[in-house]
């Protein structure tokens, strides 16, 4: 398993396929086919502080962030915070389109908190950290 931990592109280079290559780029490691990563997993969310950022503003980019992952075949896994790609270009997930990946569903605090802590030790344990 591999976790991106962040993507991010500079304003000015938004909407120039930047990402994308960038993207590209990682998923062409050696050290990822070497590793024999089968999926690549993202918590799309906004980077810089939201420091000033109204809740609009930071829901409006991270809805921006979550339609990148989607559009580059990142699928929600179940109704979590997380999105995955498989490598496996069969994997049921790359048949769903983008418009019907699922939507998320907002957990109560304590068990959102769990799952977190129980995949960031998975990711922590993993077998590439970049």
């Amino acid at each position: 398993m591999v976790f991106l931990e962040t993507l991010v592109i500079d304003k000015a280079w938004r909407g120039r396929g930047v990402g994308t290559w960038a993207l590209a780029q990682l998923l062409a490691l050696n050290e990822l086919r070497e590793a024999k990563a089968r999926y690549l997993w993202v918590w799309p969310t906004v980077y810089q502080p939201a420091w000033g950022m109204s809740e609009e503003e930071f829901e409006r980019e991270k809805n921006r962030v979550i339609r990148f992952y989607r559009k580059e075949g990142f699928r929600r896994v179940g109704t979590s915070i997380f999105f995955c790609l498989a490598f496996d270009t069969q994997h049921v997930s790359r048949a769903i389109p983008m418009d019907e990946d699922a939507p998320s569903v907002s957990l109560p605090y304590r068990e959102r908190k769990e799952l977190e802590n129980a995949l960031q030790a998975e990711i922590t344990k993993g077998i590439v950290w970049m």
